[in-house]
């Protein structure tokens, strides 16, 4: 499943992607979900969560939100997804835009399964340690008292 929309301006880059879809023949293999309120069942019926953002990811909540659904995570080494993912130790991280380094992380994964679910399990707790509410609302609260005060 491939899920989330596009921007308004945007709808062209889904048109593309289905006629791509098509084009290779995987229409009984990839779905595009489009934008889910709740995602967390979509996280419960998968294993291994792809975030092989382009650009400059400003957070990664996505790579957070499955962390804490146990789900291996393997994304691009950008922006704020470095911030969340720290490689091999809560997820993998690959070169944007490198589809070769994504599919051999994939098969990485694959070959350790073992491992790989074990890194999956433990970076629940880190990712729950770290980005739970209080701990988000502390340092929010840091950050804004910084700014206020200059």
């Amino acid at each position: 499943n491939l899920v989330g929309g596009t921007f308004k301006g945007y709808e062209w880059f889904e048109r593309d992607l289905r006629e791509l879809i098509r084009r290779c023949g995987l229409q009984d293999h990839v779905s595009l979900v489009g934008f889910v309120e709740d995602p967390a069942p979509l996280y419960r019926d998968t294993h291994i969560v792809l975030v092989p953002s382009r650009g400059d990811e400003t957070f990664g909540l996505v790579a957070v939100e499955a962390q804490l659904h146990r789900r291996i995570v393997i994304a691009s080494a950008t922006g704020g997804l470095t911030e969340v993912i720290e490689d091999g130790v809560n997820g993998w991280l690959v070169p944007p835009d490198s589809v070769t380094a994504l599919v051999y992380s994939i098969n990485q994964r694959l070959a350790d399964w073992t491992r790989t679910v074990e890194i999956a399990n433990r970076s629940r707790d880190a990712a729950a340690a770290k980005f739970n509410s209080n701990i988000f609302g502390a340092r929010l609260r840091v950050v804004l008292d910084e700014v206020l005060q200059s």
